[in-house]
Order: structure tokens, then sequence, then C-alpha cells
């Protein structure tokens, strides 16, 4: 009984332990910039080599949205009114060794790409601490892309 004991205080001291080391945001997320900024920089396609692993990963010849955000919020996004997903979120703004603001990219399609004709990309940040604030904006945009963009 004393060794399982003794084990069972040993697992929740390295459970402890463990949480000890994994780092409070509070603090850094109290102080963040509200979102200010978003500019939508516009459709393209990757022409690199994969950024990221598994799902957030920018692959070439999909489509993707550009999207230029300052301070901090969590996006929600849609095309032709149908969510998508950010993809990858890069951290582009720095003030010394601060970041102010994010440059993300939204998945829109996979190599078929989308019907020919408009489509609107809409982008929506929320800020993640007060004011609590929204700041969208939105992009009308034809497919297929003129000039072949490439992001």
């Amino acid at each position: 009984m004393k060794k399982t004991t003794s084990r069972f205080v040993l697992a929740l001291s390295f459970i402890s332990f463990l949480f000890y080391l994994t780092p409070d945001d509070s603090a850094e997320a109290s102080s963040a910039p509200p979102v200010s900024d978003v500019t939508i920089l516009g459709p393209g396609t990757w022409d690199r080599d994969g950024v990221g692993e598994g799902d957030s990963s920018l692959w070439p010849g999909y489509l993707y949205m550009a999207v230029q955000v300052m301070g901090y919020g969590q996006p929600t996004a849609y095309l032709d009114g149908r969510i998508v997903r950010r993809a990858v979120s890069q951290p582009y703004f720095f003030n010394g060794n601060i970041v102010t603001g994010f440059r993300d990219f939204f998945h829109l399609s996979n190599k078929s790409g989308l019907t020919p004709g408009k489509h609107v990309f809409k982008v929506t940040y929320t800020s993640d601490n007060f004011p609590f604030n929204e700041t969208s904006a939105s992009y009308t945009f034809d497919y297929p892309l003129k000039g072949g963009n490439k992001l």
C-alpha cells in the first residue's frame, strides 16, 4: 500500500511541476493591444514549399487570402457566407522585440480552385481583452485570378 501511495504522490508532484512549466499568458494577454486595424492584402496561391505541419500548412497551388492585423484578436472568416479556417498565423509587426501584429493566411480552396465568378471574403477580429471590440473588413474578387497572384 505504501508503494502505491508513494507512486501516486510522485505522479501528482510531476503533474504539478508540468503545470508550473506551462507559461501563463494571462498577464501578457491583458496587456496586449486590442485589434485596431485589419487590412486584407488579397487572394493568391502559395508558390513555395509547405509551411507549418499537418492541417495548419500552406501548400503550393492552394488558394489563400492574406490578411494583416494590428493587435491581438480571434478571427472569424467567411467566403461567400461559408466559414473558412485560418491556415497559418505569422508574427508580422515588430516594435523592438514585441510582436504587435500578425499576417494571417486563410484557406480558400484546394488545387481545383473555386467556381469561376465573383467571390466575397469577410473577416472579423474580436479582441481578446478589454476593450472587447470587433474590427471587420471585406474583399470582393474575381476567380480565376488575373496575373497568377502569388503570396
